[in-house]
Formats: C-alpha cells, structure tokens, sequence
C-alpha cells in the first residue's frame, strides 16, 4: 500500500453513502466549515495507488473543470486511506441510459465536448485514466459533464504500465485485451472507452450483445455496426471506433469537429466524413481524391478474409496492405 503524506487530517462528518467506485464507497459529507464534501473510503487492498499517483500528481499543477479532481487524502482514525473530492449533483451516464433519460442532440454534444476536454487534458499530462465507462462519467445538474473514479489511473512517465491490463473489458480495446499493445496504446484505450461510451448514448444501449470474454473479442476483432443517424456526433463516434488504431479519429480531431462550423464532406466512397480526418488521410492516401481508384481497390478485397462490420476506410488499407503497396500502414489486430 502507497504511504500517504497529506497535510494535516481535516475533519470530516460523514452521512449517508451515495455511490460506488472501483476501489470504495463515497459518502456525503462536510468539513470542519460545514462545507459540503464527498469524501471516498477506499478498500486497504486496492486503489490507494491510482488515487494518490493521480492526488500527488495534480496537487501543485492545474485542474480540469471536467474532471473531479481529488483535494486532498488522508488517513481516519481507524487506519482507513480517504479522500475528498467536489461533492457532485446529478447522475452518471449510465444511469442516464438505464433510466431512458431523453438528451437532445445539443446534450449529447455537450456531454461529448466535455469527456474530450477533459481527455485531451489527460493526455497532454500523460496521465492515463484505464477504467473509462459510462459509469465514470458524471453528468451535473447544470449539464456538465465530469471524469470520476480514478482508482486505476496512473501516469506513463511515472509509473509504466505496458504490460498490466486494466479496467473494464467492455470498454477496452482488442489490442489491449489480447495484448497486442505497446506502451502508449493506454491512451487510446481511453479513447475507445470513451467512443463507446458516447455510442452507448447515443444508441442507447452498449454495441456489444457477448455474454462472455471469448466472444466479446470475436465482435471487436469483426468490429461493431456503425451508428445508423447521420448526426455529426454519431458519425464522429463512428469514425473514432475503426478496427484499425492507426485510421481511428483521435480525441483532437473528434473535439475539432464537434466544435467546427464546417458541415460533413459526402465523399464518393467513404460516406459522411468529418473534413479535418478527411485532410489527414489525404495526407498519406492521395488515391482517396478518385473515385475510380476506390473503386478498383475495394473490387480486389475477398469478402471472406474482410471482417463484416468492417468500415471502407479499413477496408481500402487493408487491401492495400494485402496488395502490398509502398505507402501501406500495419493495421493492428488482425
């Protein structure tokens, strides 16, 4: 267990418990200036280090808005590490799901404005968060959106964590859970648990229907049905959730073009496609600009070794790596 080093124990009244975490139960509470608190008692056998690597971490450098910072840990009279945190009123996103909470397209924007603020911050700290879920999200009353729980997090520069896998399943990437993955595929598994978790809401339900592990990697290895609205957020969801790592929309981008003016291009063979991803691919995949050349790349492809849900982007470079063309990417998975 990590040894604590807060300032002095604060006094604290605890009343009734309102939530769960991965590592503890949270409970209402107030300080010694009748300040509403909510304060986490955290199991002795786990948790302690992703919630004090994160406190230490951040306890001199600037917060997010949207994440739930810790303010400080210590530990109570019966030997328990604790920690407090902003006191937060509203639900989190899955309860928003399970209790069929309508959210208009305007909410669902914000909500995923706000998840990718907040990741992008994470990521430019090189901090990992490894446990991301609709239940880690928690919506406000005001409509904000926050990051909680960061029981399992932990910073690459700190603590390297290429070779442990965390977090919940459902929410992790086929790379990370076959251990097809190298040190900074973390990160992305924060954003493809994020891009399920907007194609949860908007959805309404998870992509996966797997009752067990086995075949929980059998539909990612296939890949998920796309999201049948063609609303800029769910077509920046689709594109965040390609097989391949390399061709995903990275959390940048989605934010980029979520907040941009700038309407979705119609392309002759990729569909809707948001026109900052689009200048990336083109990039690197001049032949995109022709009709004609998709066509005659996508002819090639064997239907047999092509996963069904398989995006056409994934597609073309996957023909083009079995084609073995110079200018082809390793796509990941497979």
């Amino acid at each position: 267990m990590a040894t604590l080093t807060p300032p002095p124990q604060p006094k604290y009244h605890l009343y009734d418990a309102i939530g769960k975490g991965s590592h503890g139960l949270v409970y209402r509470a107030v300080d010694e200036n009748d300040e509403p608190v909510a304060v986490k008692l955290l199991n002795n056998s786990g948790g302690i280090l992703g919630e004090e690597i994160f406190y230490q971490y951040f306890r001199n450098k600037k917060h997010h808005e949207n994440i739930n910072h810790t303010r400080d840990m210590y530990m109570t009279e019966d030997g328990r590490p604790a920690m407090t945190m902003e006191l937060l009123d509203g639900m989190d996103l899955m309860e928003i799901i399970d209790k069929k909470i309508s959210l208009t397209d305007e909410g669902k924007r914000s909500i995923m404005l706000d998840v990718l603020q907040a990741l992008v911050f994470l990521r430019e700290q090189d901090v990992v968060h490894r446990d991301f879920k609709c239940e880690n999200i928690f919506v406000t009353t005001d409509g904000i959106a926050k990051l909680i729980d960061f029981g399992l997090s932990s910073t690459l520069a700190k603590h390297p964590v290429k070779d442990i896998v965390r977090g919940t399943p459902l929410y992790s990437t086929y790379q990370l859970l076959t251990g097809k993955t190298s040190y900074y595929d973390f990160q992305d598994n924060d954003a493809w648990g994020a891009a399920v978790c907007f194609y949860e809401m908007i959805n309404g339900e998870h992509p996966s229907k797997a009752t067990k592990l086995e075949f929980y990697l059998e539909e990612l290895k296939v890949g998920y049905p796309p999201l049948k609205t063609d609303t800029k957020e769910a077509v920046v969801v689709n594109w965040m959730m390609l097989i391949s790592p390399e061709l995903r929309m990275t959390p940048e981008e989605a934010y980029q073009a979520l907040i941009s003016e700038e309407p979705l291009i119609e392309h002759h063979t990729l569909g809707k496609i948001p026109n900052n991803l689009y200048q990336r691919y083109l990039r690197k995949y001049k032949f995109l600009e022709s009709p004609k050349e998709c066509k005659r790349i996508l002819s090639h492809i064997d239907m047999e070794l092509v996963p069904k849900n398989m995006g056409t982007m994934d597609r073309l470079i996957f023909q083009r790596k079995m084609d073995e063309i110079p200018d082809k990417i390793v796509i990941s998975g497979w």
